[in-house]
């Protein structure tokens, strides 16, 4: 008898448990609110930095801290990266709103990786001189990185509208050398 009503006991506990762990519908649009807003500020500053990193790349010539204004591109891709990678997703979120969040965050740091090698491969270009054609793994970043903003446009802009969230970009720089406009 203990035994049966002490195994009651827990079975109930771990129900109520359970239920507890997703929070209500306004907590959860809260949340989804909070981090979609990080989310952009990151995603505002990411773009603003590949457009520096063309213009630093269109200007190497002309521009003797071309080097290290590239480096500092990518020192600022690897913090946004962090910044990416650091973000919790609550546990009281339900599935559907995690697997956003998670997609988000994944298309974002892959992005990032990808920004990444190609800023990388952008130093060494204007340390040691840009040969003809570009290395297979920095055309395939620039590719990936092609890729995942057309991605992350188009789910960041959507979720933004779903919880009261101004999404915005700079405008894009268009870049004047071809090491950018190399597709697979």
């Amino acid at each position: 008898m203990a035994k049966r009503a002490l195994s009651l006991f827990l079975t109930l506990l771990l129900i109520l448990s359970l239920a507890g762990c997703t929070k209500s519908e306004d907590e959860q649009k809260q949340i989804m609110k909070a981090t979609i807003a990080h989310i952009h500020e990151i995603h505002y500053n990411m773009l603003d930095n590949v457009n520096m990193m063309f213009r630093v790349y269109d200007t190497k010539d002309k521009n003797p801290k071309a080097l290290s204004d590239m480096g500092y591109v990518k020192t600022s891709f690897k913090n946004y990266k962090n910044q990416i990678d650091s973000i919790k997703i609550d546990d009281g979120l339900s599935e559907p709103r995690k697997e956003t969040l998670k997609r988000v965050k994944g298309n974002y740091s892959t992005c990032l990786e990808n920004l990444i090698i190609v800023s990388g491969g952008l130093q060494e270009f204007i340390k040691n001189g840009a040969p003809d054609e570009p290395s297979n793994k920095l055309r395939d970043a620039t590719f990936t990185v092609d890729e995942k903003l057309k991605t992350i446009f188009a789910t960041i802009k959507p979720l933004g509208e779903e919880y009261g969230v101004k999404i915005t970009s700079p405008e894009l720089y268009n870049p004047k050398n071809t090491v950018f406009n190399n597709k697979k």
